[in-house]
């Protein structure tokens, strides 16, 4: 490393084991991802099962961040449960800062740029599939 470019233990804490996730204006806690992994991997997983293990939010963030950001935009579709459900209404409120239609613009822009810069690795294929099965809103339909 050049002279003048250490990095401070803040930096090097965060880039070990980062406290939150950005993906454009999109800010999300590792507490966030979590849930919403866990919301993924409990109620969409099951409908299209392509992973052969569950995965977790920090690895998945590092070696494939497309698919990171697709996982959590379809986690954060998911309508908040019937308020007889306590348990999941617990979890629901821990993720209430995750905004879709923000999150979903985030990740149809890394879609786009994904198009224009292979190679297409296999994160960038499951994530391509995924979207395939929950399709992100679209703004307008032309033909």
């Amino acid at each position: 490393m050049p002279p003048g470019t250490e990095l401070s233990d803040d930096q090097l804490a965060q880039a070990i084991w980062p406290s939150a996730f950005e993906l454009g204006g999109v800010q999300i806690s590792v507490e966030q991802a979590t849930m919403l992994f866990d919301e993924f991997f409990n109620h969409y997983h099951p409908n299209f099962p392509m992973f052969l293990t569950r995965r977790a939010p920090v690895p998945t963030h590092r070696t494939d961040p497309l698919l990171f950001w697709t996982i959590l935009a379809i986690a954060s579709r998911r309508p908040p449960p019937p308020s007889g459900m306590q348990l999941r209404q617990q979890s629901h409120d821990r993720v209430d800062g995750v905004s879709y239609p923000a999150l979903a613009e985030q990740v149809k822009a890394s879609v786009a740029a994904s198009g224009m810069y292979p190679p297409r690795t296999v994160g960038v294929v499951q994530a391509l599939l995924l979207l395939c099965e929950w399709s992100l809103p679209a703004d307008t339909i032309g033909f």
